[in-house]
This record gives C-alpha cells, sequence and structure tokens, in this order.
C-alpha cells in the first residue's frame, strides 16, 4: 500500500469517526423527543443510505461499461495493423483486468462504507430504544 493510501485509509477512518461521534451526539442531544420521532428520522436516514449506496454502485456499473469502450478503441486501431496485432491483444487483455480491478475496488469500499453506516445506525437505534 503506498503512502499517499494510507494516508487517504487514515484519513477516511478518522472522518469516519467524526461522523459517528456528531450522529450519536445528535441522538443523545434528541432524546427528550418522542422514540416514534427518533425512529422515523432513523429510518428515513436509512433509506437514504440505502438509495445513496445502490445509485453509486450503479452508476459505477455504467461508468465502467463506457471507460471499458473508450480504452478499447486505440488498442482496436492498433490490432489493425499486422505487425502489432499481438501487442494489441496483449494490452488489451491487461486493460480489461486493470479497469475491472479498479470498479472492483470502487464497489468494495461503497460496501465497506455501506457495512460502517449499518452498524452506526443500528447503535444509534440501540440508544433509542434504551
Amino acid at each position: 500500500m503506498s503512502e499517499a493510501q494510507k494516508a487517504t485509509k487514515k484519513e477516511t477512518k478518522a472522518s469516519l469517526k467524526e461522523m459517528k461521534t456528531e450522529i450519536e451526539k445528535d441522538a443523545a442531544d434528541r432524546k427528550g423527543q418522542p422514540k416514534s420521532f427518533q425512529m422515523k428520522v432513523i429510518n428515513k436516514v436509512r433509506k437514504l443510505k440505502n438509495r445513496a449506496n445502490s445509485e453509486v454502485v450503479d452508476r459505477s456499473k455504467k461508468v465502467e461499461k463506457l471507460h471499458k469502450k473508450v480504452a478499447a478503441w486505440p488498442l482496436d486501431q492498433m490490432a489493425k495493423v499486422d505487425r502489432l496485432e499481438e501487442i494489441a491483444e496483449d494490452l488489451t487483455a491487461i486493460q480489461e483486468k486493470t479497469i475491472k480491478h479498479s470498479y472492483d475496488l470502487i464497489r468494495t469500499t461503497v460496501k465497506k462504507v455501506d457495512d460502517i453506516n449499518n452498524e452506526i445506525l443500528k447503535r444509534v437505534e440501540k440508544r433509542l430504544a434504551a
């Protein structure tokens, strides 16, 4: 893992921890409100979270398809040149794997963030139920 990736990971963890603290503090501030109202807010947040997650995953799939088409064009042109056919085939295979892994990483990250958000919401619900 590069230094930049480590720094990004550290910043993301810190940001998520900060968000968690803010949500928990907000939940504590709302303790005096009726539980039904608090649960409505939690359910709305959950629905918004789920919709945002679905949008990111769906759009990443669409962008991946477009990326593959655009990236393939120069290699398709290269493959038309007799002496470059084999090189173009090798590069195409490498390119397809690289693009696939890049978007798989995005979707894996989105899934991990979603799992963290679910855990935060469960903790808030638990505290509201207490």
